[in-house]
């Protein structure tokens, strides 16, 4: 409710209204009140007109109110000094009539009154007195114990109930229940024979409803003479008067406006709770002055304020002020507008200043804001270098454009509005800007609420002729005409476009240098390793023949000064290729375990050397199969455990690896490598990782080697989508470690059946760490175990005659070790091997003595440290599955090679250099005595050569004068395709990269050897394609025979193709599923898939694989191993997608 509505409220009300302020003498005492308001019921309510008493003191109005009984200023000086409100009836003497009356005092010194005339009810009263000493409208009689005993007719008027109704009927069953405690004590009080006057409480009338009821009582012995009248829409009146004063606070407090006011003849200023509220007064504080208010105006604001008032008073200008002003307690600042006008009285004279107050604090902030985009956006068009620009596509013409189109295109406004759009552009940019229109707008028209927002480069003519770059970005939006618009801000981007061509250059330079530099370290790579070749291999050579020791020492020296810069080489090489993007990672699903357990291995011989003891710590329910890069995983760890064995002296390095899944098919793998070494500081942390350095300077010429080891193991973590991460404190060893997340497979490794008999194992070792490991890998098979640190204890507990089914027992321990523990055990204990199994657990120095020192000490089985499942439980299966197990160490008889069966292999080497073609025929002669050697120095001869004399294997080298090898290759590979006789081609090369490798497989070639050429390499090749399994499977079978392809698909190459990009996918599934099916044993599912690679195969002339699955579906139905030829299908796999992926490369 505002103001207005508030003012019509209590001008119109029935009841009379005034406004008054109290005066005081020089004591403070209550002398008279002046009335300041009134409504228009006043007059009629008390005939003194408004005009006669507004503005002055009712002594002056009212000379004889003085001599009233009852004391009026009196009453009300202290009403209008304390606070609060009062509600009475008086009769006035003066105006000889009687009033309800209601006193509120707002704000101290001033009070209001609302009174009604009851006159009549009074004269009505004082009437029927005679008759029940009172005079209301409802008359009874009624006794002490609360029944009616008569009534008068006014009881049906307004209650509704006839006289019979209510007579003898106890009217305490017609209260209010709300009402019901309060009537029950003016019934006590009656009882007590004292009167009850003006009690209220409410009736039910016979409808249900409830009417307010005054009574006036005088009980008389056991009688009641009472009467009453219904005072409900008096109630009603009053109840909506105290509702319109709240809705006027509440109002004023919603629009934070306060009203004020200021006495002209005493400078008495006030103010409502909300005029309070802004300058920070609360409602329990004495109102302020004038003078008070002034102080919290803003300094600046005061002369302004101070003058609008003034102006006001003097001229009887109303104003409207913005002022900023302090609240009172918190300092906050507000802005408030500030109206004023004179009050003047019915002689025109002034009298006092009324107006209102409103925070307008927000409203001001947001026009502040306003203005200042604004004005921004005025800064923004005058003096921005870019263009603001609306083009009308209804119209076809610009509306508007910015001022700073001079300085893009050299034209002034008016030049540039009268230009069309086609006029505005360069042909080129024409089209370009007509096809972006045209689809832009088609999607603004479908949903012109959606963000629009488009951008081209385009080309525009400068006044001086030239063509400049310009980045235009638009908008498009309906005008208030409905027209639609474009809003674009056009931009000078030449600058740029001669920076990206720069770019570009620079970028293609950069290309080019690193290419250079590719270039040079693969010619680098190629020139050291061909030397290296002959140092290694001749070396080699040199060792296997009669030396003195100072003569074997040289000869191992030269090898590992050789083979340590051969490590270098490699070091550089991958650094180079990752440092270029040239790696790229081969990820397939590989056993994990496995893995972990070959790169142990690898490091276990130095560091059985140091006497370190290494761990190898897999979680129970690690899934064994994970999908990654083998082969650079592998190179991880093999860096980080030679680091830890290189920088440990004494104690253990524990390889781990931890899992937490993700889901069923993905999860988080974390390796760590951890030692008791030197310790790393913080210092030295942060070197780690930068290649060519080391922790300090001075390892390099303690330990050796280059610093590129861990950078480039952390280069390829990151490939891998990780990063290494170290904890180190000096002097007590460092853990690195590092997590992938890949996709996961669970399944068992191997068969677990006769197991289940051990039930018990005590292992004695005196390094807990290796204890508990073993311990959690038995618990995982529900093996109970013990733990002992020495053999003295393993002693004590079986001479107690505790069961053990086996006895673990490491070799290298203190006081007593494994073997003399053992001894103990047979000659003291006098417990055979098959009373007690023993298992001894050897490092790798241990176990070239181990057969010659300890076979008399009746040792069931022997493990190499770090103890692997698989290894451990095939012992205890072998225990569980013979009682009666021979006993011993298992002699290990000498691998015999298949090579050897071959009487007289023809080996074709091809090899420009004489030194290497010495050094290789030397090796083939070592590894095949009877082998027959054909020599080519160039790729013509190796061509020559191979088509008459049909070598059962080459080994080609690849650059070599007239003919290259991989020239020379495709030749020889096309020849004898054509007759279906395949030829194994091993490419010899020093160009260790990947792109040399897919070059010599693209060629034909069916392996690669990189220089220097290691004697165990060139035998495992041999073993592999040399009368090996292969050869004897494929049957001279081609390996993929593209022609036959074509011609089934009619020489269609887009059909050939389509058919090659789904052979990775579907292949690679088949391969997977046919290794897990072989570990499972499951027999029917091998066959299933076999049928399957056989039929897509030949489909695909695969003739070669077809071969092989078809050779397993036979040796599975007989129940023949497969392991051979499932490797072979695996080696002709890989070459076949080499072949295909060069296909759909070229």
């Amino acid at each position: 409710m505002n103001e207005q509505q508030y003012q019509n409220l209590i001008q119109n009300a029935p009841f009379a209204f005034a406004y008054h302020k109290i005066i005081l003498d020089s004591q403070d005492n209550p002398v008279d009140y002046i009335f300041i308001e009134m409504n228009k019921a006043f007059e009629s309510l008390t005939g003194i007109k408004v005009s006669d008493a507004l503005n002055r003191p009712i002594t002056e109005v009212l000379p004889d109110i003085v001599k009233d009984t009852f004391k009026w200023i009196q009453f009300y000086g202290k009403i209008a000094l304390n606070g609060g409100e009062e509600s009475f009836e008086q009769y006035s003497e003066t105006l000889k009539r009687w009033y309800k009356v209601q006193v509120y005092s707002p704000e101290k010194y001033y009070f209001s009154t609302t009174f009604m005339d009851i006159t009549k009810e009074k004269k009505q009263s004082e009437d029927l007195e005679g008759f029940f000493q009172v005079n209301l409208d409802l008359l009874c009689i009624a006794d002490i114990e609360g029944n009616f005993i008569k009534t008068n007719q006014a009881w049906a008027e307004i209650l509704g109930y006839s006289t019979d109704e209510l007579n003898r009927k106890r009217f305490l069953d017609f209260v209010h229940p709300d009402d019901l405690e309060s009537t029950l004590n003016a019934v006590s009080q009656l009882a007590r024979q004292e009167k009850v006057i003006n009690f209220v409480n409410r009736y039910r009338c016979k409808d249900g409803t409830y009417r307010y009821i005054e009574w006036r009582s005088h009980p008389k012995g056991n009688l009641i003479y009472a009467a009453a009248r219904d005072i409900s829409e008096r109630i009603k009146i009053e109840m909506v008067l105290q509702e319109t004063l709240k809705d006027l606070k509440r109002s004023q407090k919603i629009a934070k406006i306060g009203s004020w006011k200021l006495e002209l003849q005493n400078e008495t200023f006030t103010a409502s709770d909300e005029g309070l509220r802004l300058f920070g007064f609360s409602d329990n504080e004495p109102h302020p002055s004038l003078a008070e208010i002034s102080q919290l105006i803003h300094p600046d604001d005061r002369e302004k304020a101070g003058l609008a008032l003034k102006n006001c008073i003097q001229n009887g200008e109303p104003y409207l002020v913005e002022i900023r002003i302090f609240q009172k307690n918190t300092g906050e600042m507000k802005i408030i507008q500030s109206i004023g006008e004179i009050l003047k009285n019915e002689e025109g004279i002034p009298i006092a200043v009324i107006g209102t107050n409103q925070d307008i604090t927000e409203e001001a902030k947001s026009h502040a804001l306003i203005q200042e985009s604004e004005e921004k956006y005025r800064l923004l068009t005058e003096f921005t270098s870019d263009v603001i620009w609306v083009l009308n596509l209804n119209r076809k013409r610009f509306t508007y454009i910015s001022p700073s189109i001079k300085e893009l295109r050299g034209l002034t406004v008016e030049e540039a509005m009268v230009e069309t759009l086609e006029e505005a552009l360069e042909e080129k940019s024409r089209k370009t800007v007509k096809q972006a229109i045209s689809k832009n707008i088609e999607v603004f028209l479908k949903n012109p609420q959606t963000p629009n927002y488009y951008f081209n480069e385009i080309q525009q003519p400068h006044k001086d002729g030239r063509l400049i770059w310009i980045e235009v970005n638009t908008k498009f939006r309906f005008n208030k005409s409905n027209e639609i618009e474009i809003i674009g801000v056009s931009r000078n981007i030449e600058n740029r476009k001669k920076l990206e061509a720069e770019l570009i250059l620079a970028k293609e330079q950069a290309e080019n240098a690193n290419q250079t530099k590719s270039l040079f370290i693969a010619n680098m790579s190629h020139e050291i390793r061909t030397p290296l070749n002959g140092i290694i291999g001749f070396a080699d050579l040199l060792l296997q023949t009669p030396l003195n020791a100072i003569q074997k020492q040289y000869a191992e020296n030269v090898t590992n000064s050789a083979h340590s810069l051969l490590e270098i080489l490699n070091d550089i090489l991958d650094f180079s290729k990752i440092e270029a993007g040239k790696l790229e990672l081969e990820v397939i699903e590989t056993d994990m375990i496995e893995l972990l357990e070959q790169a142990s291995d690898i490091i276990q011989y130095p560091a059985s050397k140091k006497n370190l003891e290494l761990l190898l710590n897999i979680p129970p329910d690690f899934p064994p199969f994970a999908k990654v890069d083998p082969v650079r995983l592998k190179q991880i760890l093999i860096n980080l455990l030679s680091n830890a064995v290189k920088f440990t002296q004494s104690g253990e390095i524990e390889i781990k690896l931890d899992f937490q899944s993700k889901n069923s098919q993905r999860g988080l793998f974390t390796f760590s490598v951890r030692d008791t070494g030197i310790g790393i500081s913080e210092e030295q942390q942060k070197k780690l990782f930068k290649a060519f350095s080391q922790a300090d300077s001075s390892m390099t010429r303690r330990f050796g080697g280059t610093g590129l080891g861990l950078t480039i193991s952390n280069m390829l973590a990151k490939k891998m989508g990780s990063q290494i991460q170290i904890k180190s404190e000096e002097t007590k060893g460092s853990t690195f470690f590092f997590t992938l997340e890949t996709d996961y497979r669970r399944s068992e490794r191997f068969d677990t059946d006769n197991i289940n008999k051990i039930k018990r194992i005590l292992i004695v070792d005196d390094n807990k760490n290796s204890s508990q490991i073993i311990e959690t890998l038995l618990k995982k098979h529900r093996i109970e175990s013990m733990s002992v640190d020495n053999g003295l204890s393993a002693l004590k507990l079986l001479q107690s005659k505790e069961f053990f089914d086996a006895v673990l027992i490491d070799f290298s321990m203190p006081y007593l070790d494994g073997p003399d523990t053992i001894r103990l055990i047979r000659e003291q204990l006098n417990l055979s091997p098959f009373e007690q199994p023993v298992i001894l657990m050897e490092n790798s120095l241990n176990s070239l003595d181990l057969q010659n020192k300890y076979s008399s000490l009746g040792i069931n089985f022997s493990i190499t440290k770090p103890v692997k499942e698989e290894k451990l439980i095939s012992c205890l299966k072998s225990m569980g599955q013979n009682s009666d197990q021979s006993i011993g160490i298992e002699k290990k008889q000498p691998e015999k090679n298949p090579i050897l069966n071959r009487s007289h292999p023809v080996v074709l080497v091809a090899e420009d250099i004489e030194m290497n073609m010495i050094l290789i025929q030397k090796m083939i002669q070592q590894i095949l005595p009877n082998a027959v050697i054909l020599e080519a120095v160039n790729g013509q001869e190796a061509v020559n050569t191979a088509l008459s004399k049909k070598p059962d294997i080459i080994l080609m080298d690849i650059q070599m004068p007239e003919m290259d090898g991989t020239e020379a290759a495709k030749l020889i590979r096309t020849h004898w395709d054509q007759k279906n006789i395949h030829i194994p081609i091993i490419a010899l090369t020093a160009g260790a990269t990947i792109y040399e490798k897919e070059k010599c497989l693209a060629a034909g070639m069916d392996d690669f050897i990189t220089k220097p050429i290691i004697k165990n390499v060139l035998e495992s090749v041999f073993k592999k394609y040399f009368n090996s399994s292969q050869n004897k499977f494929y049957n001279n079978e081609i390996s993929f025979d593209q022609n036959s392809l074509m011609g089934k698909l009619q020489n269609n190459d887009a059909d050939f193709k389509e058919l090659l990009s789904m052979v990775p996918p579907l292949f690679s599934k088949y391969m997977d599923d046919l290794a897990h099916a072989i570990y499972q044993k499951n027999t029917d599912s091998i066959q299933k898939i076999c049928h399957s690679i056989k039929g897509s195969s030949l489909n695909m002339c695969f003739n070669r694989l077809a071969k092989l699955a078809e050779m397993i579906e036979i040796k599975i139905q007989d129940g023949q191993p497969i392991e051979e030829i499932f490797q072979a299908m695996l080696s002709e796999w890989e070459k076949v997608l080499w072949s295909v992926n060069q296909k759909l490369q070229g």
